[in-house]
């Protein structure tokens, strides 16, 4: 990997107001023009979340607004990590998209589905990495970062970077606490860095997100964080020194354990 810049953006999404988002979207990708490689979104963040009755609000990848994602990536010349509702006849799905500074869509389709959602989504079946120029970069959704193995499997891929989109309703000090649980040992053990962004504010729909972002270093310590109850971006530089020093020598503090792993015997 390069060295990146990566923001996440905590943002308010309306459900149904899919220009009203997208508007949001473009004014938080503009303020960090010039800064950031990679800006990262939350879960559902252009048409809005809504696991009640989602199919009059899911969008196809036809629809103008990813389009108009796609024009503002190249526009800006940045990687921007955004998610929706997707129609996918017969099915719908949970899904989240890089659209690349070239204005390329690449697809996630969320694998590990919450209770909710499963009487109404239909599971993706493959976890993929990006290999955008900047970096490698895999995509999980929300509760998806409580299962160690989507982690595991995409470093196996060569992921540098796991981005980790949200859509909860978590309080800011709740959801602190619950990534602190996991978070930093998805990062340790897999020696990449992750960043976490929760979508913020009332759906409309009777659902309040609690916001959210943090970061973690491939040590599994904290970079950045912020919790607030509006809108906000956090900017953050990922060295690739200090992912590519790990593994070059045999000192307890600068470990990759991955590198020791035995696939023969799990």
């Amino acid at each position: 990997m390069k060295d990146v810049v990566l923001s996440l953006a905590q943002m308010r999404s309306v459900v149904g107001d899919v220009r009203g988002n997208f508007e949001r979207m473009k004014s938080l990708t503009e303020s960090v023009l010039g800064i950031s490689d990679i800006i990262c979104f939350p879960e559902a963040c252009l048409t809005g979340y809504e696991a009640g009755d989602p199919e009059p609000f899911c969008i196809d990848l036809e629809d103008a607004s990813i389009s108009s994602v796609s024009e503002l990536s190249k526009e800006c010349g940045m990687n921007i990590v955004f998610g929706f509702m997707e129609r996918r006849r017969p099915h719908l799905h949970m899904t989240q998209s890089i659209s690349d500074r070239n204005g390329n869509i690449h697809v996630y389709r969320k694998t590990h589905l919450g209770r909710k959602e499963r009487k109404k989504f239909v599971p993706g079946n493959e976890i993929p990495v990006f290999k955008l120029p900047e970096a490698a970069v895999g995509i999980q959704l929300c509760w998806e970062s409580h299962f160690p193995d989507i982690s595991t499997k995409m470093r196996k891929d060569g992921a540098d970077v796991i981005l980790i989109p949200y859509a909860s309703p978590s309080t800011p000090r709740d959801r602190r606490e619950i990534w602190m649980k996991h978070l930093p040992a998805r990062a340790y053990d897999n020696s990449v860095f992750v960043g976490a962004v929760n979508a913020v504010g009332d759906n409309n729909r009777g659902v309040t997100f609690g916001g959210g972002i943090m970061v973690f270093d491939p040590k599994g310590s904290v970079l950045a964080e912020h919790f607030s109850r509006g809108d906000s971006v956090v900017t953050v530089e990922l060295s690739s020194v200090l992912r590519s020093s790990l593994g070059q020598d045999d000192s307890m503090g600068n470990t990759d354990f991955f590198l020791y792993r035995r696939d023969d015997l799990y």
